[in-house]
């Protein structure tokens, strides 16, 4: 489920299962004294809608980014596994996000030298950017606000939601949601389409009304790109967590995926991609954070 549960691209196969997966983070700061006082589908909503505005001051923040994918076996053994983490370096005004290391060990200079160049090609781009060309780089970025408000209609339509309680987070009290698919829904948007499959549960800070963390469940089968891509098995588990700022930003702190997939209709793997994020420092004045969805 939602800004889903989850939001990491990669490049890599099991990473854009991930991507597809995604969903919105968002949150509202909504008066209520008890339980019988809270709408639990008023919050959400209303939640939604501060959520888009709390992504608007994302930029001001960056963060080291930390990423571990798994392959495992049938009996629990890991497969494979891979380490990635990256971090923000400065480079002509712009904070551009960089691969430092994978397996808690520094790139090769070979690689270190390609992600360089990759960096100040970025860099580069943007230095030679015309009005006209930053004037479309920014309609662009208006229209996937206006994509992710109708998204946010989408999952409106798609669950039902129930007060399920309250909880103590961080010494932060919270609301407890659940969330059930609605009866008779039809997804309209193709990220949608694993609505229907999923049951999970918010949390939602009361104080703020921004979340801080959400799970949902498969409890039947998924399929990704219309199972071509990958199909996953009912079980499959996804969150995020999020933490909040002195100044009321709320951060990404951490998102993944565990499931059992059957990739390109072929092999059947257990999978499990963790995105962690930690390091969170203020973006220095007169410095802009590029925000580069290939990390």
């Amino acid at each position: 489920m939602q800004q889903s549960i989850i939001r990491t691209p990669t490049t890599s196969k099991r990473g854009n299962v991930l991507a597809i997966l995604c969903v919105p983070i968002a949150g509202f700061a909504l008066a209520a004294t008890s339980h019988t006082s809270v709408d639990a589908r008023e919050l959400v909503k209303q939640s939604l809608d501060a959520g888009t505005r709390n992504a608007l001051r994302l930029h001001e923040y960056a963060s080291d980014k930390h990423v571990d994918e798994k392959q495992i076996e049938a009996d629990g053994s890991v497969r494979t596994e891979v380490v990635k983490t990256y971090e923000y370096t400065v480079v002509d005004g712009l904070m551009i996000r960089k691969l430092i290391s994978k397996d808690g060990k520094p790139l090769p200079q070979s690689e270190a030298r390609k992600e360089e160049e990759r960096v100040r090609r970025i860099a580069a781009s943007r230095k030679r950017e015309s009005a006209e060309d930053k004037a479309k780089r920014l309609a662009e970025e208006e229209k996937k606000r206006t994509k992710q408000r109708e998204f946010n209609e989408e999952i409106m339509g798609a669950f039902d939601f129930r007060l399920a309680g309250e909880e103590e987070i961080g010494g932060r009290k919270n609301w407890v949601i659940d969330v059930a698919p609605k009866p008779g829904y039809h997804p309209k948007d193709l990220r949608a389409q694993v609505f229907p499959h999923l049951k999970g549960k918010i949390w939602i800070d009361e104080e703020d009304r921004l979340w801080t963390k959400a799970e949902a469940n498969a409890f039947d089968q998924i399929s990704v790109g219309f199972g071509v891509i990958a199909k996953l098995e009912p079980g499959a588990h996804l969150y995020f967590d999020q933490i909040r700022e002195p100044d009321g930003v709320w951060l990404l702190h951490g998102m993944g995926i565990r499931a059992v997939a059957h990739v390109a209709l072929i092999k059947r793997i257990g999978i499990e991609q963790i995105s962690t994020y930690d390091n969170f420092r203020k973006v220095p004045a007169g410095v802009e954070l590029v925000d580069d969805s290939t990390n």
